[in-house]
């Protein structure tokens, strides 16, 4: 009922009868499209929140971003919530749409950006130990997996991932152990 548009696109095209619908939908315009997405976000959002996660904004496409700002600007009233994770570096080299959409957001009071600093060889040890509770690593494991990934969380997780797949990192018995030494892990 508040976004026909979508729900043509959305819905299987057999579960429509009404011919009338599917040409009107197929008629609509971009900003039609973008009104009803926002009236369907401002329904929703009258039973709860509602939050919408935009991971790898720096692969969207000025299409996405367009539509993220005016949703942005048009469901202010209602509990609905936008968060988008990007590379900055990754927008800057590209000159990413999204740079204006942030800057014209953030004057308006619509976005709050929050930086993630690379993770320090504390945080690194201690998410080894959520990870492999018990374990039996040598404290330079925290450093080099450091110097591997300079404190990324992405990369760390990869990284602790292919070792453990590779089991370089095995249980033994009840406790976690290194199954290779530190050294053989700079070369891999």
């Amino acid at each position: 009922l508040v976004a026909p548009t979508w729900y043509v696109h959305l819905a299987s095209l057999w579960a429509i009868a009404d011919s009338a619908v599917l040409d009107a939908a197929r008629a609509a315009s971009r900003e039609r499209m973008k009104r009803e997405l926002a009236a369907f976000l401002t329904e929703l959002a009258a039973a709860g929140t509602v939050v919408l996660v935009f991971d790898d904004l720096h692969w969207a496409d000025a299409s996405t971003v367009d539509a993220m700002a005016y949703l942005c600007t048009r469901t202010a009233a209602g509990p609905v919530f936008f968060v988008a994770a990007y590379r900055p570096a990754e927008m800057s080299l590209t000159r990413h749409p999204f740079i204006r959409a942030r800057h014209e957001l953030t004057r308006r009071g619509l976005c709050h950006e929050i930086s993630i600093a690379p993770l320090d060889r504390a945080a690194i040890g201690r998410y080894l130990a959520l990870v492999f509770p018990g374990h039996d690593f040598p404290d330079e494991l925290s450093a080099c997996l450091y110097a591997r990934t300079e404190g990324n969380p992405f990369f760390l997780v990869e990284l602790v991932r292919d070792l453990r797949a590779r089991q370089s990192i095995s249980p033994d018995g009840e406790r976690w152990c290194l199954a290779a030494s530190i050294s053989s892990l700079d070369t891999t």
